[in-house]
């Protein structure tokens, strides 16, 4: 299935550099261990709050040995251990997968994206009081920019999105180049931006087969249980399967009555209209993929949380016909869709508030010199300028263009 792997020259793993200021020579990777979000060493945070900002382009160098490499070869999903140095501090002994699939994947000849599980391998480990983070390859973005900028939005709308950094990445001594520094969903993620942290996080995804083919999930019954579990408690899928439920029984019951039950309909319709606002073509609304679920102990509602936005500000983005069940239905039913339509005048207020070309800007400013000396981008400087350029001027227009159309 995929392509042939030529190992990155590596008979020796070379050696990292040397070792943050008091760390143990005896166990490198103990600068990380013990550092959730309850306790993270003092000056952790700072570093932290650092790695997704726009302060620079961080320096990632990810070590792993032949067999670690061969086994990525074999199999590209299934974490392998590795050693990582982040703007000179290290983490030995972390897991390291390659990440995407249809349209994204790259093996290690060409711009992987790569998964990074800090404590994969050694129990409680952390970076910089994260467990997971994104290496992202951005080779189906032609600006660099969508995912940061899209983010900014949902989290203006109150509705938890990863943060966007991002790095200059070398595996070994080969260099991949520039990548968006993505924060993961994870148990981190959750306390941080819910009131309750322990709940039950599902992937929505679509399932992909050995054959090429795919499944796109929502909640339907045959399609809820393929969920991933990805952090909580195996319930047997019974928080999503009372959503189907939800949705099935909206007919006869009433889409709000029945739905606003199972699913926190104010956070939805502020979901959808971030949606909207940002063009994603290949998100929940318009194509049933890239999302999470969440459910809060508290009152087990259900919450959809926005992934993976390389496709974002898409003007082919059929705004007017919403394909997943919770916004189709939100849309049929009169009371759900006036509370979308008063989140969408919302969500333009804020985005035009926060000048999000000034950001583009700035994000451009910092990240133009790495595109040009990239070796593994996909897309020439100049065509990555000139539609920087293009959607500068998409973002200065796009609340004006919204509240012209009709069909909403």
């Amino acid at each position: 299935m995929f392509p042939a792997l030529l190992l990155l020259a590596c008979t020796e793993v070379p050696d990292l550099g040397p070792r943050p200021r008091g760390a143990d020579s005896a166990d490198t990777a103990r600068i990380a261990l013990d550092t959730g979000p309850e306790h993270v060493p003092a000056g952790e945070e700072t570093r932290d709050d650092a790695l997704f900002s726009l302060a620079r382009v961080h320096e990632i160098r990810i070590v792993l040995s032949d067999e670690a490499l061969a086994s990525l070869g074999a199999d590209p999903y299934t974490y392998v251990q590795g050693d990582l140095l982040i703007d000179g501090d290290r983490f030995d002994g972390v897991g390291v997968r390659i990440k995407g699939r249809l349209g994204s994947y790259r093996d290690l000849d060409h711009k992987s994206a790569f998964k990074i599980d800090a404590d994969a391998f050694v129990p409680g480990m952390h970076i910089y009081g994260r467990e997971k983070l994104n290496l992202n390859n951005m080779v189906q973005d032609a600006t660099q920019t969508h995912e940061r900028i899209a983010y900014t939005v949902y989290n203006l709308a109150g509705v938890p999105a990863p943060r966007v950094g991002y790095a200059w990445v070398t595996v070994n001594d080969s260099t991949f180049g520039l990548y968006s520094l993505v924060e993961a969903y994870d148990r981190v993620f959750l306390e941080e931006r819910f009131e309750e942290g322990d709940g039950n996080l599902y992937d929505g995804d679509y399932v992909w087969y050995p054959d090429g083919s795919y499944t796109k999930l929502d909640f339907q019954s045959g399609l809820d249980e393929l969920m991933e579990l990805d952090e909580g408690q195996d319930v047997g899928h019974a928080d999503v399967k009372a959503v189907t439920a939800a949705l099935d029984a909206a007919g006869t019951e009433g889409f709000t009555p029945s739905v606003g039950a199972v699913a926190d309909l104010d956070h939805h319709v502020r979901m959808w209209a971030t949606e909207v606002w940002v063009g994603q073509y290949d998100g929940y609304t318009y194509n049933q993929n890239n999302y999470r679920v969440y459910f809060a102990p508290a009152d087990g509602l259900a919450r959809l949380l926005p992934w993976d936005h390389d496709w974002a500000f898409s003007d082919s983005t059929p705004l007017t016909s919403p394909y997943g069940r919770l916004s189709q239905g939100c849309k049929a039913d009169a009371d759900c869709h006036a509370r979308f339509l008063d989140a969408l005048a919302d969500v333009e207020d804020l985005a035009d508030a926060a000048d999000l070309p000034a950001e583009l800007d700035r994000m451009t400013a910092l990240i133009d010199p790495y595109v040009e000396e990239d070796p593994r981008k996909e897309t020439d400087a100049a065509t990555i300028e000139s539609n920087q350029a293009a959607f500068r001027a998409w973002l200065q227009g796009r609340s004006a263009s919204l509240r012209a159309m009709s069909g909403l």
